[in-house]
């Protein structure tokens, strides 16, 4: 039964350990929020949000839909 369970466990060691060296991006954004100050109508705004990419992957950001 030991044996038994000895290589049950180097089984889902041996399963589990590639997963934990897949790359994986991660957005980390510098300032996440920005409040507007009041503005007249008609007038446009805008604002650049900076985001890192601290993850060891591309981070490819699409459809971007504002509130």
């Amino acid at each position: 039964m030991k044996l038994f369970l000895r290589y049950v466990t180097i089984f889902l060691v041996l399963l589990v350990l590639p997963a934990a060296g897949m790359a994986a991006p991660k957005a980390q954004p510098q300032a996440p929020v920005y409040r507007f100050s009041p503005v007249p109508d008609g007038q446009h705004l805008s604002h650049d949000f900076i985001i890192k990419n601290p993850g060891d992957a591309p981070l490819k950001i699409r459809d971007v839909i504002p509130p």
